[in-house]
């Protein structure tokens, strides 16, 4: 029987006047789920750029070649895509690659790591 796994949350945020976050190091584990801010500038979902070193980054996009955009509440929880589940490296982006949607504030996110 396996060991259980654990869990540990690692806090990013979309800075106000920007779309992409900051590279979140997802190293320690598996990232399986994101709560989200309370607010959140208008619909457009998210998108995701991963990395598996840390320094060279790709759009994420889906097995038919379409870009992984994701809807959410907000003060939410959302469980995360088994596409970004490989990833040592994460980025966030507000809207799609080609429709960043700028945000008015600070939007601070928390990705949970299962270990």
């Amino acid at each position: 029987m396996p060991p259980p796994s654990s869990l540990t949350q690692t806090a990013f945020t979309i800075a106000a006047g920007e779309s992409l976050s900051p590279a979140v190091d997802c190293s320690p584990g598996t990232p399986v789920f994101l709560l989200t801010p309370a607010s959140w500038d208008p619909a457009g979902g998210v998108s995701f750029q991963a990395s598996a070193d840390g320094v060279v980054f790709a759009d994420v996009m889906t097995n038919d070649g379409s870009e992984l955009v994701m809807s959410f509440t907000a003060g939410a929880g959302i469980m995360l895509p088994g596409q970004l589940h490989w990833a040592a490296s994460l980025k966030m982006r507000s809207g799609t690659r080609n429709a960043p949607i700028i945000q008015a504030a600070d939007r601070t996110f928390t990705v949970i790591l299962q270990t």
